[in-house]
């Protein structure tokens, strides 16, 4: 389920590794992860990773990835966002849209 307000049941499967994409048609990055809180019996979607970082937290080598990726020289143009559910459209679970421009995310530190 979506935040407070959405009851829409998300198979995670098919969100994970879709290219997200801004308002303004702009490459964001791929969904790497999801975060939820439980609310009372039900467990709600709070936040997407997008992102190389991403999936450093999803497997829980972050330290690892950040060595390699800054050996790399690669960190540096490839940020992590946070975005919170709202700002996501999952309409089409297959290709996710943000409600805004990527300009207007907070970069996840990593």
């Amino acid at each position: 389920m979506l935040g407070n307000e959405l009851h829409q049941e998300i198979h995670l499967e098919l969100l994970l590794g879709n290219l997200v994409i801004d308002v303004e048609g702009k490459e964001v990055g791929r969904i790497e992860e999801v975060l939820a809180a439980q609310q009372g019996d039900e467990w709600v979607i709070t936040d997407f990773l997008v992102g190389w970082a991403a999936i450093a937290e999803r497997l829980s080598v972050q330290h690892f990835f950040t060595k390699a990726f800054t050996f790399f020289h690669e960190s540096a143009d490839r940020p992590t966002y946070r975005i919170p559910w709202h700002q996501l459209d999952l309409s089409d679970p297959l290709r996710p849209c943000l409600t805004c421009t990527v300009q207007e995310l907070k970069v996840q530190d990593c």
